[in-house]
């Protein structure tokens, strides 16, 4: 492998910019992850709710 410096530093550059798009894509699908979860607990919080309205009305 016979690069010069630059070619070097301009695979670095292209390897970091893949780093941040990558860990950015990650932060992404973690927030999403993290909407979703909230989203099921509040459901569940909601049919509880519900649930017991239902027993307590009876």
């Amino acid at each position: 492998m016979n690069q010069t410096i630059e070619q070097r530093f301009n695979d670095l550059e292209s390897i970091e910019l893949d780093l941040k798009i990558t860990i950015l894509d990650n932060a992404i699908k973690l927030e999403l992850i993290s909407l979703k979860l909230k989203n099921s607990i509040k459901e569940g919080q909601i049919k509880n709710e519900k649930r017991c309205n239902d027993t307590f009305e009876k």
